[in-house]
Parts: C-alpha cells; sequence; structure tokens
C-alpha cells in the first residue's frame, strides 16, 4: 500500500484525495504515510485474531457454522487495535466460540465489550490465574 492509497482512505471519508491534499499541502504525505501503518497495523491485528480462532476450532472449522454479524463487528473493532498476543488470543477464542449453527446466538458480545474494556495488565493478570487454575484443578495443562 502507498500513501496515495493512506490519502485515498482518508478522502473517501472527506469526498476527495485531491481535496486533502490541496488542504494539507506536504503534510499530505505525512497523514498519507500514517494511515497506511495504521491500516496495516490494524489488519495484520485482525489476521492474528482469526488465525487464533482457526487454531482453536481445529478440524470443527469444516462444521456448519457461522459467526453472528454482532460479534463479527465487535472483532473487527476492537480487535483491530488489539496488537498483544494475549489479547489475539482472547478475542481468538471468542470469535472460534462464536461460530455456531444457531444464527441469534451472540453471546461473544459480552465477552468482547468485557476484553475490549480491561487493561492489557488486568487481561495478562485474568490468564496467569486462568492457566494456574487450569493446572490445580486438572483440566488442562
Amino acid at each position: 500500500m502507498d500513501t496515495g492509497t493512506g490519502l485515498t482512505i482518508l478522502g473517501s471519508a472527506a469526498g476527495s484525495a485531491k481535496l486533502i491534499e490541496k488542504i494539507l499541502g506536504p503534510t499530505a504525505d505525512y497523514i498519507g504515510e500514517s494511515i497506511k501503518d495504521w491500516t496495516q497495523k490494524g489488519v495484520r491485528n485482525i489476521g492474528k485474531i482469526f488465525e487464533n480462532a482457526g487454531k482453536k476450532l481445529g478440524d470443527r472449522i469444516d462444521s456448519p457454522g457461522k459467526v453472528p454479524p454482532r460479534v463479527l463487528k465487535g472483532i473487527l473493532s476492537e480487535g483491530y487495535f488489539c496488537d498483544d498476543e494475549i489479547g489475539a488470543e482472547y478475542f481468538g477464542g471468542v470469535l472460534a466460540s462464536s461460530r455456531t449453527s444457531i444464527s441469534r446466538d451472540d453471546r461473544g458480545c459480552t465477552m468482547l465489550s468485557m476484553i475490549g474494556r480491561i487493561s492489557t495488565y488486568q487481561l495478562r493478570a485474568h490468564y496467569i490465574f486462568y492457566t494456574i487454575a487450569r493446572k490445580l484443578l486438572g483440566s488442562g495443562g
């Protein structure tokens, strides 16, 4: 993606990339580059979440099912800014568990909202406590 693509993205919101270039002058290159980087990072973050969900689904990925649109919306909006591996793990888990044959089952929205509201440190603490509990209770290792 080149700088012009970033300007095109911004320009679509403002009506025209040329308008943005005329208003900003040389600063347009800076903003275009920033939007390009921002977009690439967000797409990379979403990609990590989908890879994680695919691993969690395993062979079940071939069974019938779909992710409710509200859950997908939450994944795309909250997950876009998640550049933490544990965050991607949690978002991927919600995405995988939300894939169902029941179209109205959007319970994952609640979890996405919670994950999006807590800090990275809180999420890491939950991960550590959950991992210890699983080992102590003998339900995984």
